[in-house]
């Protein structure tokens, strides 16, 4: 399955990775807003956003609001199971995994896409 943002493709793996399973709260990322490190914080467009919100929000991409499901790890890869709705078809998208990695608490790699972090939502 391929959940489709604005201006570019989280591709979502159909199996979970192999790995143990890890606690919410063990999602190493700040909670807050990520934007895609090729443009500025101030005024980026919804293209170019990300956002965690902790607890059991998942990792938001417009138009999807998402809620984690579960987590595993496999070496850096971290594999995220989330139910989304998308706010703009007033529709929930089926349970997809996602797969990112996290070099540190500010920064996101999905599908080579670096996101930094840019503060509170």
């Amino acid at each position: 399955m391929i959940v489709k943002g604005a201006g570019w493709v989280v591709a979502a793996a159909l199996a979970l990775t192999a790995g143990p399973a890890l606690a919410k709260d063990k999602l190493p990322l700040k909670i807050g807003l990520y934007v895609d490190q090729s443009v500025p914080c101030k005024d980026a467009p919804q293209s170019a956003k990300a956002s965690y919100g902790g607890g059991d929000g998942g990792i938001d991409i417009p138009p999807y609001t998402c809620k984690f499901v579960k987590l595993t790890k496999s070496g850096s890869t971290y594999v995220l199971r989330q139910s989304c709705y998308d706010a703009q078809s007033d529709a929930t998208v089926p349970d997809f995994n996602m797969s990112f990695k996290a070099p540190d608490a500010k920064t996101i790699i999905i599908n080579g896409t670096k996101f930094r972090y840019c503060g509170k939502a």
